[in-house]
């Protein structure tokens, strides 16, 4: 079975979560997630943390992996997924919260227009659930 891409975020949270997925969301949940809580006996998710460093890819923890090292040892799963393309962060970000494709979504290139489709976080809104998003000034 060929690796997921990162498309599969927004679909394994909503069903973790117990929410809908966003209309245009076409990937498929992460399955060893789903399995891993449902393994722990948990049925619905209340509250998930979702950190999206940027430009983080495997090589990069190829490459120095004691930097990584920690997280991974309390981290109780680690599933790979690959990127979509083009592999900029405003086009992979879109990606990752609507669970669509760039050409879908609209983000194919490093542009900052404001998404016009249901992402992850107005699934979370519509559900009475609060979302924040944490970044640094003049982040994509």
């Amino acid at each position: 079975m060929s690796e997921q891409d990162i498309r599969a975020i927004t679909p394994t949270i909503c069903d973790l979560m117990a929410i809908s997925r966003p209309r245009l969301s076409q990937s498929k949940p992460i399955r060893a997630v789903v399995n891993a809580c449902s393994e722990a006996g948990v049925s619905v998710v209340e509250r998930c943390l979702i950190y999206a460093p940027d430009a983080v890819g495997r090589s990069l923890l190829n490459v120095l992996p004691a930097a990584f090292s920690e997280v991974l040892s309390a981290a109780p799963l680690a599933v790979s997924l690959r990127s979509v393309y083009p592999p900029k962060t405003p086009v992979c970000f879109a990606s990752m919260f609507t669970g669509a494709p760039p050409e879908v979504h609209g983000i194919q290139s490093y542009e900052r227009p404001v998404l016009g489709c249901e992402t992850l976080f107005d699934m979370l809104a519509g559900e009475g659930k609060r979302a924040a998003i944490v970044s640094v000034m003049d982040a994509s």
